[in-house]
């Protein structure tokens, strides 16, 4: 969001338009944390449009940044051959002169401003990345660890599926023995 407004600052009207139309990212709630909770490719697909998006961006800041600069420098160079040239008195050339230091100071500081706000978006940006590298690390170490725990459940159902045939087997024999034992004691004492 902030790399647009600083883009929407500089940006000419055409420019405005197309990154208005392109932004269709969600402002609220953490961006890395609602690709987490999306599947594999769709957290993939929006991760990358969002890495687009902002490399398009820093571009624009950046591209913004080098008119600027150019801009500035064309200025200069105008007006210090406008004061070399000038017929006006060395009194009135000087107040010019300060006038145009002046304003040269302001863009100068203004060119820094937008460096150092290109260089906390691309930060920032970084900082993403790994977060999210982080993520999906992590994300495929609980799908593995998962995937064993879902073995391991299987496995625990087959033995415990074998133990109950074998209870149930253990069960028959000592019925079939209880009643061949209860027959036979009724043979040996007759009630």
């Amino acid at each position: 969001e902030q790399l647009r407004l600083i883009a929407l600052r500089g940006a000419s009207s055409e420019e405005v338009e197309e990154l208005l139309e392109g932004d269709d990212a969600a402002p609220a709630g953490d961006f890395l944390d609602e690709i987490v909770q999306m599947e594999g490719v769709q957290g993939e697909h929006v991760y990358d449009k969002r890495v687009q998006q902002s490399v398009r961006l820093l571009d624009k800041i950046m591209l913004q940044l080098s008119k600027k600069s150019d801009h500035h420098r064309a200025f200069s160079k105008k007006l210090l051959t406008l004061f070399e040239t000038s017929p006006l008195a060395s009194e009135a050339r000087d107040d010019a002169f300060q006038a145009v230091l002046a304003e040269n100071e302001r863009l100068t500081e203004e060119n820094s401003r937008l460096q150092r706000e290109a260089n906390r978006a691309q930060q920032k940006y970084s900082r993403s990345s790994l977060k999210l590298k982080e993520c999906e690390d992590q994300m495929a170490m609980l799908t593995t660890r998962n995937e064993e725990l879902e073995r391991e459940l299987e496995e625990a159902k087959f033995d415990l599926d074998k133990a109950q045939r074998q209870a149930n087997k253990l069960d028959y024999k000592l019925y079939t023995l209880a009643k061949v034992s209860n027959s036979q004691l009724s043979k040996v004492f007759p009630l």
